[in-house]
């Protein structure tokens, strides 16, 4: 084989090993680094010329050179792969959790060698503790609820089942998990419900989320119930998974009964539950009865309502009150009202109400009254809020988190398309984290993540969407901004971090790199390649200011 055929195979070994993304390195039998890539490189922090036919003992601490030679000596002698988890420390003195994959290798010439594959899962693990951290503090919230609380994957089999699922099913959490939700469903109607999960497809139970629905539900000793239950979904990782939240209603349908029953016994009942029954004619909507709860609930009496009848529609908030109004207007019609809308007490508090109605029939089957029921929902809502938030959030900054950027990303993504309105996307990584934690332990680097959280607050617009997306790295959407606006974000990053840093009594200097990206509509770019156009525009700046 000519010198120019072996030096072209060589060039083309280079550069494919170079085109791979984890750090991959080759040694002899002497354990010298012969051969490695670019990612390596960088991985360990040392320049190509450091490392041509150094042994690990040159470029790591004593006790993890030992440890990395020590299972290559094991590699080489028995022949087999081995696949470990270890700690590495690069030139700067930071620690890695890495998982290698160390595979014999004998050449033509019978020389044996090791070839070592990398793979730096230091964030990964970060990243799994944060969530887990977010899991625990999901669970803490749910299990004090009242009402039952339930997750299932997308098969429909339980993954949560709170203490208000034991109380109303009877079936423990152990019970449960694994199993579909259908054994809370009695038999006749398990069907409907397959069904109607299938109809739903990967979007179609968005049309359910935000409602309230009602079904007949069985507990463990067979006996079936009325419940009303509040449906979400969400998708993640390619997997998708719903979440409801259920309240027991057999004491209120059971008040149906009895008003439709009689309007004497509606009464009596009326003016004993927490519930606000009302009865109007069916001809001109004039109030015929309102229960004292009505007082109770919106903070007005029932007198001033019985003399205003529009005082109602007016204490709805302006934002719901067309929809509302419409609802109303096809009662006559349709003979059902059922809407979820907020007022405003004359306090100025604003409270969540649930508003149904019936018609009421006479013996000649003519409606001449409508019935109805309010009931106030607003914890319903703060609870389904405070839910909402704590998969969003990040526990330690408050800002949203990789999930509730990504969602919120998306979403701005297509409005910027439908209004044609450029938007930036800024890639902000705080350097040195890993040495402000070992220097400084873990407290004063929880300290960085808020004071950088704080710059970028107030760098950014309170519109813009601004996350914490790993664990020393984040990520702003800022809408309705071009390309003229990056220099200007830059200067004003650097403005409020000097700032900081003539206020701050911190031991370490607090350092930011930041890269950005102008997204004009119809570009199609993903939000994925936003992010890595924006993460490498970060580096770049990074890179420049080791020079």
């Amino acid at each position: 084989m000519s010198r120019e055929t072996i030096d072209k195979s060589q060039n083309f070994l280079d550069k494919i090993i170079n085109s791979i993304d984890d750090p991959i390195l080759v040694t002899d039998e002497n354990y010298r680094l012969i051969l490695f890539n670019k990612a390596f490189c960088n991985f360990i922090g040392y320049d190509l010329s450091e490392l041509l036919y150094k042994t690990v003992y040159d470029i790591l601490p004593a006790e993890e050179a030992n440890v990395f030679w020590g299972k290559s000596k094991e590699v080489l002698l028995t022949g087999r792969e081995d696949i470990a988890e270890d700690e590495v420390t690069d030139a700067f003195g930071a620690i890695h959790t890495i998982v290698t994959k160390k595979t014999p290798y004998v050449d033509t010439r019978g020389k044996k060698h090791i070839i070592c594959i990398i793979r730096d899962v230091t964030e990964q693990n970060r990243a799994e503790d944060i969530i887990r951290r977010s899991e625990k503090k999901f669970r803490a919230l749910a299990q004090t609820a009242v009402d039952a609380i339930i997750l299932a994957d997308e098969r429909g089999n339980t993954i949560f089942w709170n203490k208000g699922a034991e109380r109303m099913f009877g079936f423990t959490e152990e019970q449960m998990l694994g199993r579909p939700i259908t054994d809370c469903i009695p038999e006749a109607y398990k069907e409907k419900h397959r069904r109607g999960l299938e109809r739903a497809g990967p979007d179609g139970i968005g049309s359910l989320t935000g409602h309230t629905i009602e079904l007949t539900a069985q507990n463990s000793k067979g006996e079936k119930f009325p419940i009303e239950l509040s449906l979400n979904t969400w998708g993640t990782q390619g997997e998708r998974f719903f979440s409801g939240i259920a309240r027991s209603i057999s004491h209120r349908k059971k008040a149906e009964k009895a008003l439709k029953e009689s309007e004497e016994r509606f009464r009596q009942l009326a003016e004993t539950i927490k519930e606000v029954f009302w009865l109007t004619s069916a001809e001109t909507f004039e109030p015929i009865y309102i229960s004292p709860a009505y007082e109770t609930v919106w903070g007005r009496s029932c007198e001033n309502l019985y003399e205003k009848p529009e005082s109602w529609i007016e204490s709805i908030h302006p934002e719901d009150r067309d929809r509302v109004r419409k609802a109303w207007k096809k009662l006559k019609a349709k003979g059902r009202f059922d809407e979820e809308y907020r007022i405003i007490r004359p306090d100025g508090e604003v409270r969540w109400i649930r508003d149904r109605a019936f018609q009421v029939e006479d013996e000649a089957g003519k409606v001449y009254r409508f019935a109805g029921i309010a009931r106030d929902i607003t914890e319903r809502k703060k609870l389904e809020h405070q839910l909402r938030e704590a998969s969003l959030r990040d526990e330690l900054t408050g800002l949203y988190n990789r999930r509730g950027f990504l969602t919120l990303a998306e979403q701005q993504l297509k409005v910027s398309n439908r209004k044609g309105r450029a938007t930036t996307l800024s890639f902000v990584d705080l350097d040195g984290m890993k040495s402000i934690n070992d220097y400084f332990g873990h407290q004063a680097g929880d300290q960085a993540l808020l004071d950088t959280a704080n710059i970028l607050n107030k760098t950014f617009r309170e519109s813009d969407i601004i996350a914490r997306i790993g664990g020393d790295e984040f990520a702003v959407m800022s809408g309705e901004a071009g390309a003229e606006d990056s220099v200007a974000l830059q200067e004003r990053l650097q403005r409020n971090l000097e700032e900081y840093r003539q206020e701050s009594e911190a031991k370490y200097r607090l350092e930011l790199s930041m890269g950005t990206v102008d997204y004009e509509p119809g570009s199609h770019l993903s939000l994925e390649q936003l992010l890595n156009k924006a993460d490498e525009r970060m580096y770049e700046q990074k890179m420049t200011k080791r020079r």
